[in-house]
């Protein structure tokens, strides 16, 4: 199907970009090569010189896409994830049924082992994934010279799955063609029951390093549920930072076809371990040709997916995907990975890749000036390539253009450079570590280089991929199916240098040549193969070394990849002289099964020594052991694996120790938390006293309870101790017999209660009307003291609207201490990550040096506490390397320094609510009786703020509070100045009054609570049943009732005591309408209606997916927005903007602030055939 018949997401639009941008010959880089001590040195001083990574960041060129003319007017784009959707038809994805993929012919010269040789071996019983996987543990543990491709290696589970898929065999119920495969992960692909280090030396004091994967990636998870055996994770590039594979901290891998070459990077483990013929497939990940260089290097296949195909990664660049030793597998791998998790919002929209029809015109793209960048042995291969698929397989060979070739690159590497600079800061968070402590040292200069990328280059970074994405899919609609082939490294081989593998190196001259061509894949999204295309001689070492060809084919054409890679493979199998060739080493793991067993005669496999290998554990010496401490003492499952650890240094996975007991026959473990009892009653005890969840879960821990965070839910909502509640619950506990399902936390966002007028409204004071004229009088004084003050610059110019009042109107600040905060920092270009990470910094200065305010401090010592922080700040030893605007950057930092022992002084000050409500004796339950009451009151006197109605009255309400409430009754009659706690009673009554002052005004601003108090005032005789447009609003039970908009019912808490009403009684299906209802006209049928929601950046709300999809029936903003906080229980949701694309691959938010918004936007994208896309801020509700 050509592209301009599918349909896809985020499709960028297509768009031939400037002729100017399509002149290019390649030039080396002029980058310094460091090696050995020079290494240590450089890597040392950069990393902590900001002018040095200055240097050396301009001197990559990291700087010269920004110049491009015209790129400030493109759209940033700054994933390039492209989804192509279904078409509507009833096309299913290819299959993965065996007889799609046949073995090899056994005479074929190079041949290497596919899952389909297994599956025969299976089949007849010759062999047993058992015998294989025991083989292969021998062949790629110490002391075996296969051994150094593999980082970590768990035979335990290893061999467990081996037996599960050996049952399944014997028992006739394979799971299918891959059921006993073996296959190895990359080291920065999480995989359950495994540490994920990124190819770093491990250091036992970061988390990061020791924390073992409890869930495996998607790709792993395919590959597990198809029976596949893992048998251990593989080396790679530290942190995936070059194209080498030279790891000196934790291992370099072999390339077994020229020892005296390095097996390329970031894949180094998986390729070498392939390239050896030791597992058929690998899962790895690509960044910047790390799927694809390193197979070329050694002999083998790699598939770049399209981006966020398979699964999604924290990078706009990196995808996880296979490698496979043919094509046959690379094909299988991808198509089992490629059944996505239908709970995935991203990866389960991507419509099945589907290979090109036979009768389909093929054409390449062959983009001349480019290729020429190849070495001579490299482009002679690729030239024979090309005759062949033209010649003999019918392509058309068409000549292209590809814009800003050589400033591409240079942003995708300074993009990668980026990025690997903030995992840096990741992997130690929490630590006190310096981000570039874990890394070697070429690492550390290459990330401190990337930490130097500011945040506008960034953008124009997405800009120049929004310029290459629009010519790509200009080039991919003028020919349809077309393949972009190109070498897939301008080089054979990269040598090694003796002494590398002391301290690494840094060559970035070589590494940007070997990203010319792989980087375009990655910077589009677009997926790209690499194939064995023939093999030349080395300049040193024995062994000829393979070249690569690679074929990068539109947005969701992995299939077309994989048929082109078929043909490719038939040429090197039939065509090329001398065929497929596999290294000297190659490993014979078949060969090996059988010989082994051939050699014992009963059935016992032997590994590659000849000698029975066992990597099985003996557990019988710790059975009784696990009796008494599982079975007699009721640990838990944990709880005895730390025992066996810690006093018999027996460490088995958790998943084999619970094997074991199960073969023991141990009874199961159900003891469910809520009954017992000391358990419940001290759970009871820190609600009573306001703890949070997470507070919770540290004390019970530290007392020696076994509990989880869902345990407690289940109790605290059994019994009704919850922080707040639903508008239809009490707190009346759940009853013994209520269903399991009652006793989860609730998701609902708490509403207000109807409830009766109160009779105290009969009996006010003031009318509204009165009321206002005051408050109104009140305002315009306050504006006009505002004024005045403002003039005569006695006051710092307001940038919000307060009290009523509006902002000041725009202007340089008069004053430097008029600069806000917001505009310091933009002065020192500071990203909120880094404006914490400085605040943070100076915080600790001032704690050390005993600093409070700047005037006590003296001029002296003030500057010399900034001056400490500009050197421990990298950003700052940044910005202030460059002197220009010295003036307005030192006042900016002077100010942002101040701002945080303002915050020093403050602190001892503050108070917490919930340190209030313990101070009072409240517990959560009387905390919304209190704060209901009083938001009674407040409403019941039309307050309209503290500024607004002056503090003495402010007071007064505060009184009369304190004296109507039942709860907080004997709070005020000991509240006198010779009790010791006066001060700190006091200012709790405070602090919860302005907690519902706050809440109250929050709410009154939507207008939600204004419209309830004029309702409740005026009768509901004269109420027309209309809002402001005309138009009735029904609530969901059809009879009339005003629908409080859920943001504000969110916001104002729930009123439980004394709420303010809805003017109506609660819903019934059975009352007969009132006229207004009658004269209503029925609205006609509308299914309902799909919509996908993603998460606007100004959220609070974390660990949401970028996008998720859910249905619309009312077609209101309440339920749109109801619809979007039930996502994250306990949240809210504060605006909504409807996404219109702007037809140039760019989009345009529009704010939806009513129904009559959300229709017009509903049928507009009904008539533009796109799909409904909000995007939704979502806030935390403490």
């Amino acid at each position: 199907m050509s592209s301009t018949t599918r349909r896809f997401a985020n499709y960028p639009g297509a768009k031939e970009a400037p002729a100017d941008s399509f002149a290019y010959e390649f030039q080396m880089g002029t980058n310094p090569v460091l090696r050995g001590w020079s290494m240590v040195i450089a890597g040392s001083l950069v990393s902590n010189s900001s002018h040095l990574q200055k240097f050396f960041w301009e001197n990559a060129g990291f700087s010269k896409p920004k110049h491009i003319p015209g790129l400030e007017k493109e759209v940033a784009i700054l994933n390039p994830t492209v989804i192509p959707l279904s078409d509507g038809t009833s096309q299913s994805a290819p299959g993965v049924e065996p007889d799609l993929f046949p073995a090899q012919p056994a005479d074929l010269p190079g041949r290497y082992y596919s899952a389909a040789d297994y599956h025969s071996l299976y089949s007849s019983g010759a062999v047993t994934p058992l015998q294989v996987a025991e083989t292969l543990l021998a062949l790629v543990s110490p002391p075996s010279k296969y051994a150094d491709a593999w980082r970590w290696i768990k035979p335990d589970l290893v061999l467990a799955s081996a037996k599960a898929s050996t049952a399944r065999w014997e028992s006739g119920k394979p799971l299918g063609l891959l059921d006993g495969v073996p296959y190895g992960v990359k080291d920065d692909v999480n995989v359950a029951g495994y540490v994920t280090t990124t190819g770093l030396k491990v250091d036992p004091a970061i988390p990061y390093l020791t924390t073992t994967a409890t869930v495996s990636e998607d790709p792993v998870l395919r590959m597990e549920e198809a029976g596949a055996i893992m048998i251990g994770k593989l080396h790679m590039h530290e942190c995936g930072m070059d194209t080498t594979g030279c790891n000196p901290r934790a291992g370099t891998p072999t390339n077994w076809f020229n020892k005296s070459y390095y097996p390329g990077g970031s894949s180094s483990g998986p390729a070498s371990t392939m390239g050896a013929g030791l597992v058929p497939i690998t899962i790895g990940t690509d960044a910047g040709g790390s799927m694809r260089i390193p197979p070329a290097f050694n002999g083998v296949y790699g598939l770049k997916t399209s981006h966020n195909r398979l699964c999604v990664m924290n990078s706009s660049t990196c995808i996880t995907g296979p490698m496979a030793g043919t094509v046959s597998d690379l094909t299988l791998a991808f198509r089992t990975m490629a059944v996505a998790d239908p709970g995935n919002p991203t990866t389960s929209l991507f419509a099945p890749s589907i290979p090109p029809s036979p009768s389909q015109k093929k054409y390449i793209g062959i983009c001349d000036p480019w290729l020429a960048a190849a070495t001579p042995p490299v482009r002679a291969t690729i030239d024979s390539i090309i005759s062949h698929l033209e010649t003999t397989l019918g392509y058309e060979c068409v000549p292209i253009s590809l814009p800003h070739l050589a400033l591409g690159v240079q942003a995708h590497a300074a993009t990668c450079l980026s990025e690997g600079a903030g995992h840096a800061h990741e992997r130690v968070k929490g630590t006190g570590r310096h981000p570039l402590s874990l890394m070697n040292y070429p690492n550390r200069l290459y990330a401190s280089v990337g930490s130097q990328t500011p945040a506008t280059e960034f953008l124009s970074y997405g800009q120049l991929r929004a310029v290459i994405m629009r010519h790509l899919a200009h080039l991919y609609e003028q020919y349809p199916g077309m393949i972009i082939l190109s070498p897939t490294t301008p080089i054979p081989g990269w040598k090694k240098t003796p002494g590398d593998e002391a301290y690494g190196f840094s060559d970035g001259n070589m590494t940007m040549l070997n990203l010319t061509y792989v980087w375009l894949a990655n910077m589009a999204g677009c997926p790209a193969v690499s194939c064995p295309a023939g093999y030349v001689d080395p300049e040193i070492g024995e062994g000829k070394l393979p070249v690569g060809v690679m074929g990068m084919a539109e947005w969701g054409g992995e299939e077309a990849c994989l048929s082109f890679a078929r043909d490719v493979e038939g040429y090197v199998n039939g065509v090329y002289e001398g065929g497929r060739r596999r290294p000297e080493e190659w490993a014979d793991v078949i060969g090996e099964v059988i010989k082994g067993r051939s050699a014992n005669g009963d059935g016992k496999v032997s590994g590659a020594t000849g000698e029975t290998f066992k990597m099985t554990y003996d557990w019988e010496p710790y059975k009784e052991a696990c009796h008494r401490v599982y079975v007699e003492e009721k640990q838990s499952l944990r709880k005895l694996h730390a025992y066996l650890k810690n006093n018999h240094g027996f460490e088995p996975s958790l998943r084999g120790l619970h094997h074991r007991l199960q073969q023991w026959n141990f009874p199961a473990k159900h003891n469910p938390a809520y009954k017992n009892e000391a358990l419940v009653a001290r759970i009871k005890e820190l609600w009573e006293t306001n703890h949070q969840m997470r507070d919770m879960i540290t004390i019970l821990t530290d007392e020696g309870f076994d509990i989880q965070e869902r345990e407690i839910n289940r109790i605290r909502q059994k019994n009704r101790w919850l922080l707040r509640l639903d508008s239809d619950s009490d707190d009346s506990p759940i009853s013994e017999g209520d269903g399991e399902e009652n006793q989860e936390d609730s998701t609902t966002t708490p509403n207000f209660e109807p409830v009766t007028p109160s009779a105290a409204l009969a009996d006010l004071d003031f009318t509204q009307a009165q009321a206002e004229a005051f408050q109104e009088a009140r305002k315009r004084a306050l504006a006009a003291d505002a004024e005045e003050k403002r003039v005569a610059k006695k006051r710092r110019r307001w940038l919000k609207g307060r009290a009523g009042l509006p902002a000041d109107p725009p202007g340089p600040p008069r004053f430097p201490s008029e600069l806000s905060l917001t505009e310091c920092k933009a002065v020192l270009s500071m990203d909120t990550a880094v404006y914490k990470d400085v605040r943070a910094k100076f915080r600790k200065i001032c704690e050390v040096e005993g600093i409070v305010k700047k005037t006590i401090a003296g001029p002296q010592k003030w500057e010399a506490v900034k001056l400490q922080l500009v050197r421990e700040s990298m950003h700052l030893r940044g910005v202030f390397w460059d002197q220009l605007n010295m003036e307005q950057k030192n006042l900016a930092l002077d100010l942002i320094c101040s701002d945080v022992t303002k915050g020093i002084r403050s602190e001892g000050s503050r108070m917490m609510l919930h340190e209030a409500r313990n101070i009072l004796g409240l517990n959560p339950k009387m905390g919304r009786e209190v704060r209901s009451h009083f938001q009674k009151i407040l409403a019941e006197d039309h307050f309209k703020g503290k500024i607004v109605a002056g503090e003495e009255h402010w007071n007064e309400l505060v009184r009369r509070w304190l004296a109507e409430s039942e709860v907080l009754g004997p709070v005020a009659t000991s509240l006198n100045e010779l009790d010791p706690q006066y001060a700190k009673k006091k200012k709790a009554v405070q602090c919860i009054a302005s907690d519902a002052m706050k809440r109250f005004r929050d709410a009154e601003l939507r207008g939600t609570l204004g419209r309830m108090l004029a309702q409740r005032l005026e009768g509901e005789e004269e109420d027309d049943g209309q809002d402001a447009h005309g138009e009735t609003d029904h609530d969901a039970g059809g009879n009339g009732n005003t629908t409080m908009d859920v943001q504000a019912q969110a916001q104002a808490q729930d009123f439980t005591s004394a709420p303010l009403h809805v003017s109506s009684p609660a819903p019934s299906y059975t009352t007969t309408p009132t006229p207004a209802q009658a004269s209503t006209p029925t609205q006609p049928y509308r299914p309902p209606t799909a919509i996908y929601f993603r998460l606007n950046p100004a959220s609070t709300v974390t660990g949401l997916p970028g996008m998720w999809i859910a249905t619309l029936t009312a077609r209101s903003v309440e339920e749109l927005r109801s619809k979007a906080a039930s996502k994250s229980p306990g949240a809210l949701c504060m605006a909504v903007d409807g996404i219109v694309r702007d037809g140039l691959g760019g989009e345009v938010p529009i704010p939806i602030p009513g129904n009559t918004e959300l229709e017009a936007y509903l049928e507009h994208t009904a008539e533009v055939h796109g799909p409904p896309t909000f995007s939704v801020q979502l806030i935390n509700v403490p």
